[in-house]
């Protein structure tokens, strides 16, 4: 009881860091409910961006309904704690439906027969006795509350949540890291007018630039190839044919090798 359900993703050795860190933000909701919709909402939209996976969400407080029972009410009545516990789990019920692919994204899809407001815990009916029944409110209180915060994330000074993104075994990273920026207007329609995305840190800016250098080292190590092939031939035509052949040669041996 007051845990959340286990979470199964798979591992890769190759990518045990973030590919990116995905941030939640609003000025007008706090930590709880900015968990809420990381967590629920945000991280099952991404479900559906290919290449990638948001296994959690740091930040803010896990929200929990606490039901404040008077021991003297119940004795009373003659209620025990398994009859409440058991009249809130019958009147709580979420059953998955199914998915529905839409485009590029995934959705899940619930027969939601949650309670929306917390004033509705106290009007469950527990038992009847004589006929009359007994509610939640007759034996005590319903509490929108929060589980122990065990972490804080702050960004700029503020309280945000934050989604870390993995990468999928034989993905990409330069393609999921772009294929989730290219979905983050699709996401931000379906959040609430108050909240914010953003991409503070993402992977692909060090590959492009490893890519970038080297591209470079390659480029200037050919040029200096040429200046000593030319130095030692001493013929243009000469120095020309096998500046030609060295590129050429690579390029085949890279086709034969992702063949």
């Amino acid at each position: 009881p007051g845990t959340l359900p286990p979470m199964v993703q798979p591992f890769d050795p190759t990518a045990s860091k973030p590919l990116m860190l995905l941030t939640v933000s609003s000025e007008q909701r706090n930590g709880k409910e900015l968990y809420d919709i990381a967590y629920y909402s945000l991280r099952q939209m991404l479900s559906g961006v290919k290449g990638v996976i948001a296994p959690a969400a740091y930040g803010g407080s896990k929200r929990r309904i606490h039901i404040y029972v008077d021991p003297a009410k119940i004795e009373a009545l003659g209620i025990s704690q398994t009859q409440i516990s058991k009249a809130i789990q019958q009147n709580t019920t979420m059953i998955p439906s199914g998915i529905a692919d839409i485009g590029n994204l995934t959705f899940a899809i619930d027969a939601q027969g949650t309670i929306k407001n917390i004033e509705e815990f106290n009007d469950i009916v527990i038992t009847h006795k004589d006929g009359i029944p007994i509610f939640i409110k007759d034996i005590g209180v319903a509490s929108d509350a929060s589980a122990i915060q065990t972490n804080i994330v702050r960004i700029d000074g503020k309280e945000q949540v934050y989604l870390p993104i993995f990468k999928r075994k034989g993905a990409n990273t330069i393609a999921s890291v772009n294929a989730v920026k290219n979905s983050l207007p699709l996401l931000a329609e379906r959040m609430p007018d108050d909240v914010n995305l953003n991409v503070i840190f993402d992977q692909s800016s060090y590959v492009k630039n490893a890519i970038s250098s080297l591209t470079y080292a390659a480029f200037g190590g050919l040029v200096l190839v040429i200046i000593v092939l030319l130095l030692f031939l001493g013929n243009y035509r000469s120095a020309l044919i096998v500046s030609i052949s060295l590129p050429l040669s690579i390029m085949v041996a890279f086709i034969v090798l992702s063949a």
